[in-house]
This record gives C-alpha cells, sequence and structure tokens, in this order.
C-alpha cells in the first residue's frame, strides 16, 4: 500500500491523519477490509410514519447517536462487499466508514478524526472499494422501477460517473428513502454504489475525480463519513411496524470488472480554474459572511458546499473569536431557501452537524494559512538578519514581531546603498 502521491499533499490538507501515521485497529489498515460502526443509541436510518391507516407516509425528525463501537470485516472483492452491504441492510444502527479506527481508540468511541479534537478516533485509509451517493439525479423513474432495476443503474452510472465506471461492476443499495422522494414527473432514485477499484484510492482523489454537480460529494469530506446502508423503520400509524417493500430487494448486484483506476488523477478542469481565482469565503472574498448565509438556495447546487462556503468566510471575517454557536445561530436566523421537499430533520442535519463539519474544517484551513503565513515571515527575517551579518553588521531583533519589522526597516534605511 503506498502513502499519499506527493503532488496531493498540500491539497489534502492537514485537518486529519491518515494510518500512514497513526496505527490502526488490526485489520483497519488493510485496503481491502470494510470497517463498520454500530451507533449506541438512535438508529443510523430514516423513520417514516403513515399519518392514517391508509395515508401517506411522513419523516419523523431524525437524531443521531454520539458512540459507536467498530468492527472490520475482510472482504475480498465486490461479491463479499455485495454480501456485506445486504447483510447490514436489515441491521438499522449499522453503517460503513472508509476510515480505520485509532488503536489506542476506546471501545466506545466518537466519529471524530481532526487533529485538534483530544477524542479523535479515526484516520485516513486508501481503500479498494468506493462508494458514490446519488441523491440529486435529474432522472425521473416510472411506477414500476422495481422491475427495471439493471437498466435504471446503468444509466444512472453513465449519466454521473466518468466512463472507466461506465461498464464495471457495481453494487446498488436502494438508500432508506428511495420510493418516498417525488415530484410531478416521477419518482427520485435515492441509491448508493459500490464499486471495486484497481488500486487503492485516496479520498482527495475521488474529489478530483468525480464531478461535485452528479454526485454528492460530501461523502469524500473525511475518513468519519457515514455510508448508510440499513432499510427504512416503517411505522403505521398506531407504531406498529409496516414491512419494508424493498425487503429482500434493496441490493442489487451487477457484475463486471473493477474500475481501472489512472495511476495519476489530476484536479478537475474547473477545480482548477476556481483555485486560480478567489475561493468563496476565503480572504479576499468581497461577500461578507452573513450574505452567504442569505444567499444559500437548496435549487440543486450542493447545499453543503455552499455552507461550506459560508463556514469559511465566517471564520475568515471573525478570527480568532469564532464562534460554532454565533455561526450556527446566524445560519437559523438567515433567509435560507430550503426545498420543500427536504424534510425538517435533514434540514436540521445540514445546520447542525454538517455546518459543525464544515466549521471545524474552515478553521483548521485558517489555522493552518496562517501558520504558514508566521512561518514564511519569520523566514524572511532570518535571511535578512543573515545577509546582514555577512555585511558585517550584527543586528539582534527584540520586541513583538511589529517592532521587530521597524527596526528592520530602519536599519536597511540607515545603510548607504
Amino acid at each position: 500500500m503506498q502513502s499519499l502521491p506527493q503532488h496531493l499533499l498540500t491539497e489534502r490538507g492537514v485537518s486529519y491523519d491518515t494510518c500512514f501515521e497513526i496505527d490502526t485497529k488490526p485489520g483497519h489498515r488493510d485496503p481491502k477490509n470494510v470497517v463498520v460502526l454500530t451507533g449506541i443509541g438512535p438508529p443510523l436510518t430514516k423513520t417514516f410514519v403513515r399519518t392514517d391507516p391508509f395515508g401517506e407516509f411522513a419523516e419523523r425528525e431524525a437524531k443521531f447517536p454520539s458512540l459507536y463501537t467498530n468492527a472490520c470485516y475482510v472482504v475480498d472483492g465486490l461479491d463479499d462487499l455485495a454480501d456485506l452491504v445486504e447483510d447490514m441492510c436489515g441491521n438499522e444502527y449499522e453503517m460503513i466508514i472508509r476510515g480505520g479506527v485509532i488503536a489506542t481508540a476506546p471501545d466506545r468511541h466518537r466519529r471524530r478524526m481532526k487533529r485538534s479534537d483530544d477524542e479523535r478516533s479515526i484516520v485516513e485509509v486508501p481503500r479498494i472499494w468506493g462508494m458514490v451517493d446519488i441523491d440529486k439525479s435529474a432522472a425521473r423513474l416510472p411506477d414500476d422501477w422495481q422491475n427495471h432495476q439493471e437498466e435504471i443503474v446503468r444509466e444512472l452510472v453513465r449519466e454521473h460517473l466518468p466512463p472507466a465506471f461506465h461498464d464495471a461492476g457495481v453494487v446498488a443499495n436502494w438508500l432508506s428513502s428511495m420510493g418516498f422522494r417525488r415530484d410531478a414527473r416521477g419518482i427520485i432514485p435515492k441509491v448508493h454504489l459500490f464499486f471495486w477499484f484497481t488500486r487503492p484510492v485516496w479520498l482527495i482523489e475521488l474529489r478530483h475525480w468525480l464531478d461535485p454537480k452528479k454526485v454528492d460529494k460530501s461523502i469524500f469530506d473525511g475518513p468519519e463519513m457515514p455510508n448508510y446502508t440499513a432499510a427504512p423503520i416503517l411505522l403505521s400509524a398506531d407504531g406498529s411496524r409496516v414491512p419494508d417493500p424493498l425487503a429482500g430487494r434493496r441490493v442489487l448486484r451487477i457484475p463486471g470488472p473493477a474500475v481501472d483506476v489512472p495511476d495519476r488523477i489530476e484536479p478537475r478542469e474547473e477545480d482548477r480554474q476556481q483555485r486560480s481565482r478567489i475561493a468563496p469565503g476565503a480572504r479576499g472574498d468581497p461577500i461578507p459572511w452573513r450574505q452567504r448565509l442569505d444567499e444559500i438556495r437548496d435549487d440543486g447546487t450542493p447545499l453543503h458546499d455552499q455552507l461550506r462556503d459560508a463556514a469559511l468566510a465566517y471564520v475568515n471575517a471573525t478570527w480568532p473569536k469564532h464562534s460554532f454557536d454565533e455561526l450556527q445561530s446566524a445560519a437559523l436566523a438567515a433567509s435560507i431557501q430550503f426545498n420543500p421537499s427536504r424534510p425538517q430533520s435533514e434540514i436540521d442535519n445540514r445546520i447542525g452537524d454538517d455546518l459543525r463539519h464544515s466549521f471545524d474544517t474552515a478553521v483548521a484551513l485558517v489555522k493552518n494559512e496562517l501558520e504558514k503565513a508566521a512561518a514564511e515571515h519569520q523566514a524572511v527575517l532570518a535571511k535578512t538578519a543573515e545577509a546582514l551579518k555577512q555585511k558585517g553588521t550584527v543586528t539582534f531583533f527584540t520586541g513583538n514581531d511589529e517592532q521587530r519589522k521597524q527596526a528592520l526597516r530602519a536599519l536597511m534605511r540607515s545603510k548607504p546603498r
């Protein structure tokens, strides 16, 4: 297993470690294996309640566990992965993560990975398998979609993923909300697609490779991000369980070769162009952070990306007096226009856990940039002092940075040219 390629080190950032820097629990470091977290508390799936005996189902507000246990499963190919996902469909307390749990993590641990977090428990591991989340497709399905599952999956793969995926083997896991989201044109497809790769792949490589307008790239934001697999919890009006209409059919296996991964995955052209301009939320961004919150639109543009940009703008504008509580309060008060089809539980999650993740990432990015700038500044001062010393002038700079800069400017003005 190879460490992260040199050309990606600076792009990946420094907010979390990899399995090359911190040891993991047995088996978690193997690129083929799958780490499964079991939540202690609320289920890790959606709950739908029928409002009356013959009425439609309404989604119940979701809560998420704060503590998890972990297990590692040996997987040796797409068939093994399909078997595991199929078994997990019936367990509403389990989910998959791409990362590995660190060796020193307690038996019950939090799902955290930030270097700055004393309770961090997860590091990144390059995996030879990957999951792609398709939940914002423009395609719509007919009521008899279950009779055409393979054709639908193949069409979604061709529409949303690069050519290397088109003829590859795939395991489709229909999400818990599949069949419950529709509009005037039909049923909205909601599916996780699992693939096997020809080599282990890092998160940053998947972010570069896949189009953010066609897949949910938030799943690649960190090694702790959840890969949900469970069927929904369906309840009747009196609270009794209703059978899953897709029981035994939530997982579809389509055979084929592994996805042929290029030796080097370069950033997409759009990513290069974005980095050449002032990034939204970055220092120098002319749009105030409160305005960024007010301008968020849930109209097909990735909601996570808009929250991320607003969080970065906030941290840059308020450093070092930033506070998540202030950002969250402003987000709740902002005139964010959420899609009417998005359930309240998901909106709460976006303004809660998702915004918190974006805030933590922004803090790490800004801190890293400031530390880098400070180091460069100190290097310039040291280099200048050394040059003066070699010219026969020994100068001692005392005081804080601003005082040292003023002393240096005065000294430079006093030297003959």
